[in-house]
């Protein structure tokens, strides 16, 4: 396949017993819930193989975009590459699954329509980051100054320089 049309679904009763290969791009348009959770979407990219070798056919892959999301430190827009990995076997019924081994990954795709959009929006929700925020050195969101401009910033006080007071009077009263 060209790299600009990956395919949204995937009919895997048409595709035969030999491995396929599946790269390119696929569009954000339809993938609502992944636009719900970030700012912007940018290309998304995969690369996606599909083995019938086995009883049940496997999917294994990857898929990359870049998203928009808000910094949590300093509330600025910052870019995040998303990385996502697929190594699934795909069955028909969910009832298969009781088949398989629990460590294993499994895909349903009912009547053998595996579709590609949703598996791609699903994984790169999955590699959302718990906490977005910028690189350390790119991040001002611990530098946050309150006050009028050009006050010089107040040192907190300590708890500790009571008791280490309190401590020194002791030692010179004995």
């Amino acid at each position: 396949m060209q790299a600009a049309d990956l395919p949204a679904q995937i009919n895997l009763n048409r595709l035969g017993r030999e491995a396929r290969a599946y790269n390119g791009v696929i569009s954000a348009n339809n993938m609502q819930r992944l636009a719900e959770l970030v700012g912007q979407v940018g290309i998304i990219s995969a690369q996606l193989q599909i083995d019938d070798c086995a009883e049940k056919p496997r999917l294994t892959g990857e898929c990359e975009a870049r998203v928009e999301l808000i910094c949590e430190r300093c509330l600025e827009p910052v870019s995040v590459d998303l990385h996502g990995e697929l190594d699934a076997l795909i069955i028909d019924r969910p009832e298969e699954v009781e088949s398989i081994p629990m460590d294993q990954a499994v895909i349903i795709a009912p009547r053998g329509e595996l579709d590609v959009t949703t598996l791609l929006e699903d994984e790169l929700i999955l590699a959302l980051p718990v906490v977005p925020r910028h690189d350390d050195t790119e991040c001002d969101g611990g530098q946050r100054h309150f006050g009028p401009p050009g006050e010089p910033l107040r040192q907190p006080d300590s708890p500790f320089t009571e008791l280490n007071a309190l401590k020194t009077s002791k030692r010179s009263e004995h």
